[in-house]
């Protein structure tokens, strides 16, 4: 059996992108815990049909249950020697003849499992700085991109506390789990170098680098503001227990976590949201009604009101 392939990090810190590069080879045999009617859309290199995450919900015992919704309140499940062989055998069944590549962030919770059921596999970990990927993980305002881990079903119920929890364990998994059978892949320095990065890691895998020029066309340079996430923090309850969190981390693997260093800025987005929220609710007014647009002062003066607060350093 040639060596599997399993895909770590946080949610939103690249994980898909490189499911998708490696699932680029013809050699191997993709699955992910994106849901299957999404597949084609986000991971069309995933034609396994199936969710990760199903497989494990099915196979496995978990201790609770969310009442209105099919996923368990901690996604590490009962360590049962029994299942994990199972598991093992069907992840193999899956993939036959081709070499095994699983991307799932929610492995975060269950390491030592992947490790139990697959001693020799090489673990590709995807490392992004903590703000964009903590951004990219609350933007749409839900909690599918948090892992719910023991650790951070511990901090309080607040959507960006718990991301930054997950990023935060993320972390913590990568060095306390780390040896030679891993790589660390930085997500910045992908986007920046896709092909020599993507040719390291087809050599690095033991791949055929056939379809490498294809899958360095994936990653895509992006132009990030940060006023979402700036707007959050302005008056954010848990301001201090989140800056704990990533701070020592975040220096440790060469990061800022100073959000102010970042661009965009939370008063404009108040500004904008606080506009965009009073055009719609004046659309019904007769035209006569209409004034000029507000001043670049009001708006801000707006802004402050909005939230209560002005902006400062993050």
């Amino acid at each position: 059996m040639t060596r599997p392939i399993i895909i770590l990090g946080a949610a939103r810190s690249g994980t898909t992108l490189l499911a998708r590069i490696m699932g680029s080879s013809r050699e191997v045999f993709l699955i992910t815990e994106i849901a299957p009617h999404l597949k084609p859309r986000d991971c069309p290199e995933d034609r396994s049909g199936l969710s990760d995450s199903d497989l494990w919900r099915r196979h496995f015992t978990f201790g609770a249950w969310h009442a209105d919704k099919p996923r368990p309140v901690c996604e590490r499940p009962l360590f049962d020697p029994c299942k994990l062989e199972g598991m093992r055998d069907r992840y193999l069944d899956l993939a036959g003849t081709k070499r095994l590549v699983i991307k799932n962030p929610l492995g975060l919770a269950r390491v030592d499992m992947l490790k139990t059921m697959f001693p020799d596999a090489l673990f590709i970990f995807s490392l992004r700085a903590p703000w964009p990927t903590i951004q990219a993980a609350t933007l749409k305002g839900n909690s599918s991109y948090i892992v719910p881990t023991e650790f951070v079903n511990s901090l309080p119920d607040n959507l960006i506390l718990r991301a930054a929890g997950t990023w935060a364990e993320s972390i913590d998994v990568l060095r306390r789990e780390r040896d030679a059978n891993w790589i660390v892949v930085r997500h910045e320095e992908l986007v920046a170098r896709p092909y020599a990065m993507t040719v390291e890691l087809y050599n690095r895998a033991g791949l055929s680098d056939v379809q490498v020029a294809q899958a360095a066309r994936l990653p895509e340079v992006r132009v990030r503001d940060y006023s979402f996430i700036k707007y959050q923090l302005m008056a954010h309850p848990y301001r201090a227990e989140i800056a704990s969190l990533l701070e020592e981390r975040a220096r440790a693997f060469g990061y800022d976590a100073n959000l102010s260093a970042l661009p965009g800025s939370g008063l404009r987005h108040a500004a904008e949201t606080w506009i965009a929220q009073w055009r719609q609710a004046k659309k019904p007014i007769a035209s006569c009604n209409r004034g000029m647009p507000p001043s670049s002062k009001t708006i801000k003066d707006v802004a402050t009101i909005f939230t209560g607060a002005t902006e400062s350093p993050a």
